[in-house]
């Protein structure tokens, strides 16, 4: 088999981590010790850039006979269709939520956001920011799939480029006052660079396979830099990243037996519970502000994210059960 040929089940592991993660960012904010306790959860949307990134270069590394093309209609296709679908909806429920509420006039809703930034959800950024990452890094991506001889400077210098990125965004995003509707080039800056790093990682998983003690070794040694970043003295600000990368290492250098039943269940459909929970968030927060209930202690905070997490895969399960409906949630 060759190297990075197999499927990678930590990766199912970690997309179950930090989808939890994703929710909790988005639930977090009524209390004060939830937000506080929501530091950890600041790698999970890195996560799911490398991620997807590792696997869109290993996919060019397997198959380097595909055309640009071809590549990104398939890429489109999982992504674009789920991404109106669901836009679509939260315009629908935001605009019904404020009519039934407030009893004003229907909402003025930014369009050009909504189509192409993501603006209809909070969340949505997200999925514009892959389709437009991808057309992006496609090239490069497509160059390092065709011409061996170059890979293994090509993932030093997409590792070097994807780390001053990070920086330079990080710098460039904290000085940029935009409307939240544009929130995506905010949210871009800051993760562009996580994007050459999933794409430096497979190239060098690819260029450099290791022998079974090795992964275990390299594999073991990430764990403990995730385990260090997560609970050591760095400030929270800066976590995320060193977190993020550690943790993607872990998962592609793991040996080891699928991961429990529940957790692939979880990753399945990962994918849908990002565009869903925002419904289920803020539906519970307006359920417990129209009631009268208090959510500032840590345990109602806990029990929204938790209701919210829990509800957004029950529903992403039942949709991927329905053959028709499957590519809205996986």
């Amino acid at each position: 088999m060759t190297a990075g040929a197999e499927r990678i089940e930590g990766f199912d592991l970690l997309r179950a981590a930090a989808i939890f993660g994703v929710v909790w960012i988005h639930g977090c904010d009524t209390s004060v010790w939830a937000l506080r306790a929501s530091g950890l959860a600041g790698a999970a949307v890195p996560l799911f850039v490398l991620a997807s990134f590792f696997l869109m270069q290993r996919a060019a590394l397997r198959h380097p006979e595909e055309r640009a093309g071809a590549v990104l209609r398939k890429r489109l296709a999982r992504l674009l269709p789920p991404y109106l679908f669901w836009s679509a909806a939260y315009v629908v429920v935001r605009a019904a939520k404020h009519a039934v509420l407030a009893g004003a006039a229907p909402l003025d809703f930014d369009w050009p956001s909504v189509v192409l930034l993501g603006g209809a959800s909070y969340q949505l950024y997200f999925i514009a920011a892959l389709m437009y990452w991808s057309g992006l890094f496609l090239p490069a991506i497509l160059w390092c799939g065709r011409c061996v001889r170059v890979r293994g400077l090509a993932a030093w210098a997409l590792a070097a480029a994807g780390l001053a990125l990070l920086w330079a965004g990080k710098r460039i995003a904290s000085d940029l006052e935009l409307a939240p509707a544009h929130s995506l080039f905010v949210h871009a800056l800051g993760l562009t660079g996580f994007v050459p790093l999933g794409l430096a990682l497979a190239l060098g998983r690819w260029r450099w396979p290791l022998d079974a003690s090795r992964r275990r070794a390299l594999s073991t040694a990430a764990a403990v830099a995730a385990a260090a970043v997560a609970f050591g003295p760095l400030p929270s600000a800066w976590r995320p990243a060193p977190l993020a990368l550690a943790l993607t290492m872990w998962a592609i250098y793991r040996d080891g037996g699928p991961m429990s039943e529940w957790v692939r269940r979880i990753s399945t459909v990962s994918y849908g519970i990002f565009f869903v929970h925002g419904f289920f968030v803020e539906g519970l927060q307006t359920i417990a502000g129209v009631a009268g209930w208090p959510l500032d202690s840590a345990f109602a905070a806990v029990a929204v994210i938790g209701l919210a997490f829990g509800a957004s895969w029950a529903t992403c399960a039942a949709l991927y059960r329905a053959p028709g409906l499957r590519k809205l949630v996986s």
